[in-house]
């Protein structure tokens, strides 16, 4: 028995996203075909706002000590552009 796709990547879910809204914008669809596409757009974009939070969730809890208490770093250190990277 073949194992099931994997679920879409994040990326791929955007980019549905963004060719929905594009379909939306551009004006060729009719009522009925652009009230569906806006509520596979509306559901899309609650997966995605969900698993933003559930990486949020996993970045906080990679970033907490052995004490459980956060570590936070100053946010230059983060941008390459900074300078400070590295340093």
């Amino acid at each position: 028995m073949p194992e099931p796709d994997p679920k879409p990547s994040f990326e791929t879910k955007l980019a549905d996203l963004e060719r929905l809204i594009r379909d939306l914008e551009g004006g060729r669809l009719g009522l009925e075909e652009s009230i569906a596409t806006f509520e596979k757009g509306k559901a899309l974009h609650k997966e995605l706002l969900k698993q933003l939070g559930d990486y949020e969730r996993r970045i906080e809890i990679l970033t907490r000590d052995d004490r459980g208490e956060e570590r936070l770093e100053d946010g230059t250190r983060l941008d390459p552009a900074g300078g400070a990277a590295g340093a």
